[in-house]
């Protein structure tokens, strides 16, 4: 809700910052120009909205008003301002004067917009906050706690975390909120510090007394929620510590999906095939790109893990030098030597997987999707991390929630990570979703920002 609330308030600032453009241009005569300006405008809108999207804009832990997040919000402004200029330019048979008409309307709505943004983000970190405590120190809850300390716009006003364990656990460092070991004072604070929401680990059950204080504050309404759940659904990823498999029985059901599935299939072909006539354009230019710039082959193939654990080979413009993996396999890294200059270029932009056009035209992959991995570190991983195989239960993909969220793999403890971003994918799978990774991917490769 409050993301949407954001939404709504910058369409709302959009359309005023015309109306007063207008008004600012035009005076008393400013109601004859609505007509005219209104569908070319809007249309301009639904594209500032997207790159006010792709540059996070609506993600809560970015909503403060830090030099960051402006610094965010004026480079979409001239982005969109760009992409404005080249509308009204393309579109000659409009019939308006957009010049002075956009100059003027970029101010103002940089004006308005800023205002507007400075005024939400300061009253998302001062209001709408649930006084909160979590019962159980884990390392979840560590977790947690340090986010909703660094993050208040999320809602979740951290007043107490309760140590309810046998032996003292490990205790919260840097931190705003008090801490405190035993149960016996959990009735006083929910009621001193007005708890509305109390964040519950597995073992704060072991405590027989506990059970009848929660059952008293649930009279009062106060909010209960399971550690793993506040952690999905604030993390957007799924702890492999609270996952086990009755989890994968309750959540992953193929069944539901099918609708979707076949929305997604669609969906596939037909940016495959855009992808494909992308391909087409740009193949002659970066062929001759690696040939000048490497020895060896245009195209590079290896092996890679598929849904159902069934192998394929993925197809990728060649980024490295000749016989990199002589000596075997080895995680990408983020300065790679065995990279040659315009295959770093490639790996930036994420061109060189351009060529997986084919692979999801086949059916092997889809757009969005856990990563493919090679066979060799499917069999490593799937020994060392619990839950790994549960990747292949879909399609992998061009780009992937863990991929937006986290990045590439650099080590195991990385790899780690980025699965509790695919659980959570496949648990939540949906053309929302993907529709996200595909908006941030174009994030990715405007930026170059990946390696």
């Amino acid at each position: 809700m409050k993301r949407f609330f954001l939404f709504l308030g910058d369409v709302a600032v959009l359309y005023f910052s015309l109306y007063l453009t207008l008004f600012i241009r035009y005076g008393e005569n400013f109601n004859s120009q609505i007509s005219s300006h209104l569908i070319p405008f809007s249309v301009l809108f639904i594209f500032w909205l997207i790159v006010f999207y792709i540059a996070n804009l609506y993600e809560l832990n970015f909503a403060k008003n830090s030099a960051e997040f402006y610094s965010s919000l004026f480079t979409s402004i001239a982005i969109s301002a760009a992409i404005s200029v080249i509308f009204f330019y393309l579109i000659p048979n409009i019939q308006i004067a957009p010049r002075r008409n956009l100059l003027i309307y970029i101010a103002v709505f940089s004006g308005l917009v800023s205002l507007w943004r400075w005024l939400y983000n300061k009253i998302l970190d001062k209001t709408f906050r649930n006084n909160t405590i979590i019962v159980g120190f884990e390392q979840l809850a560590y977790d947690l706690a340090k986010f909703l300390n660094r993050n208040p716009q999320y809602g979740y006003n951290l007043k107490y975390a309760l140590d309810v364990s046998e032996q003292a656990a490990f205790s919260f460092q840097n931190v705003d909120f008090r801490q405190v070991r035993g149960a016996k004072d959990i009735e006083r604070i929910i009621e001193s510090e007005h708890i509305n929401t109390i964040i519950l680990s597995p073992e704060s059950y072991k405590l027989p007394d506990i059970i009848d204080v929660f059952y008293k504050a649930g009279k009062r309404k106060v909010q209960f929620i399971n550690l793993a759940s506040a952690y999905e659904k604030i993390m957007k990823k799924v702890p492999l510590e609270a996952i086990n498999q009755l989890w994968f029985l309750e959540n992953v059901s193929r069944g539901e999906k099918r609708f979707y599935e076949l929305l997604k299939r669609s969906s596939d072909l037909f940016l495959a095939l855009l992808g494909g006539m992308v391909f087409l354009i740009l193949f002659p230019f970066i062929a001759l790109a690696i040939i000048f710039g490497s020895a060896g082959p245009i195209f590079y193939r290896q092996k890679r893990i598929g849904k159902g654990g069934k192998p394929f080979e993925v197809i990728k413009f060649r980024t490295m030098i000749q016989n990199a993996e002589q000596n075997g396999a080895v995680w990408a890294q983020k300065e790679d030597s065995r990279v040659f200059k315009f295959g770093r270029f490639l790996r930036k932009t994420r061109l060189d997987e351009l060529p997986q056009v084919i692979n999801i035209l086949k059916g092997e992959m889809s757009v969005v999707g856990p990563r493919a991995e090679r066979p060799e570190f499917v069999e490593k991983l799937k020994k060392e991390i619990p839950f790994y195989e549960e990747r292949l239960l879909v399609r992998p993909g061009l780009s992937g929630w863990a991929q937006i969220n986290y990045g590439k793999d650099l080590d195991h403890n990385d790899t780690k990570e980025k699965l509790q971003y695919d659980l959570y994918y496949i648990k939540n799978r949906s053309f929302t979703i993907d529709l996200a990774v595909v908006l941030k991917t174009v994030k990715t490769v405007l930026s170059a920002t990946g390696w």
